[in-house]
C-alpha cells in the first residue's frame, strides 16, 4: 500500500507533505509556511490534519508518532522519503524550497 490509497491527488516530481493536530494557532503559521513555499516553487505541497482519513493514511504510511507532529516532509514520486523535520525543527520557507528543488534536479 502506497499514498494511492489517498484521496490526495498526487502530481509528477518530488512533494512536500506537512501533517499537524488541527490546533488552530499551528494551522494558521503552517498555512503561513505553505504560501510562502508556494511563491518559491510550483511543487505539489498538502497541508494535513492528522485526524482526517488521509491525514491519518499518510502518518501510518511513513509511521510517524503523534509526539513529533507537527512535521514536514519532502518525497520522491516513488513515496520515499528524502528529508523530515519534526516540530520545532521544520525550517523556513526559503530552506524547504530549496530542498523541494534538489529533490526534483
Amino acid at each position: 500500500m502506497g499514498l494511492e490509497s489517498t484521496n490526495v491527488r498526487d502530481s509528477e516530481g518530488a512533494a512536500l507533505y506537512i501533517l499537524h493536530t488541527g490546533s488552530i494557532l499551528m494551522l494558521q503559521e503552517l498555512e503561513r509556511l505553505v504560501e510562502e513555499i508556494s511563491r518559491q516553487v510550483s511543487h505539489q505541497i498538502k497541508l494535513l490534519d492528522v485526524n482526517s482519513e488521509d491525514g491519518e493514511k499518510v502518518r501510518d504510511f511513513y509511521d510517524i508518532t503523534e509526539s513529533s507532529l507537527p512535521v514536514a516532509f519532502i518525497v520522491r514520486d516513488d513515496d520515499t522519503l528524502t528529508s523530515i523535520w519534526t516540530s520545532e525543527q521544520i525550517p523556513d520557507a526559503n530552506t524547504i524550497a530549496f530542498q523541494l528543488r534538489e529533490t526534483s534536479a
